[in-house]
């Protein structure tokens, strides 16, 4: 196995990369033990950013402030790709539950990143690619994930079973 290091605790592996889990993927290769394994990556990336963010947090300034804002925006970035390949598993194995609690980790996701790009405007938008992941967009996806699961099945429930906000 050939693993290269990179920041922190983070590794990439390479025979991950080189054993067609992403470079030159047919359809057939893109099955569940694939989708598996990126899951797993996503998790261990969003992780790292995560905890980069709150190194970032406990600092003073305002710049480290920002950098925290964007690696906490970047791990919800993972967290989403992490939760389409769940329930595109689930959907494979025709697990409606498993359907239901990537859906629900994406709304409450989608919820955290919403708090980050209202706090800040350059989060969101990527002007080299034109990507936009701003608030509206995302609040677009919290209200169709509303009409499709209802809002009722989204929200964490609290131990008396009142949604939880």
């Amino acid at each position: 196995m050939s693993i290269s290091p990179i920041v922190g605790s983070a590794f990439i592996r390479l025979d991950y990369l080189q054993s067609g889990f992403v470079i030159g993927n047919t359809d057939e290769d893109a099955s569940v033990p694939y989708m598996e394994k990126e899951i797993e990556l996503l998790g261990s990336m969003s992780e790292e950013l995560e905890a980069g963010a709150q190194v970032f947090a406990g600092m003073p300034t305002s710049e480290a402030q920002r950098m925290a804002r964007l690696g906490a925006y970047l791990a919800a970035c993972c967290r989403t790709a992490r939760n389409v390949k769940r329930g595109a598993v689930a959907e494979i194995g025709k697990d409606a539950e498993g359907i239901l609690a990537a859906a629900r980790d994406e709304y409450a996701n989608a919820r955290a990143a919403l708090e980050l790009v209202e706090a800040d405007s350059h989060l969101g938008w990527e002007p080299m690619m034109d990507y936009v992941g701003g608030p509206r967009q995302i609040r677009w996806k919290l209200e169709l994930m509303e009409r499709i699961y209802g809002r009722e099945r989204l929200v964490s429930c609290a131990p008396d079973g009142d949604p939880k906000e």
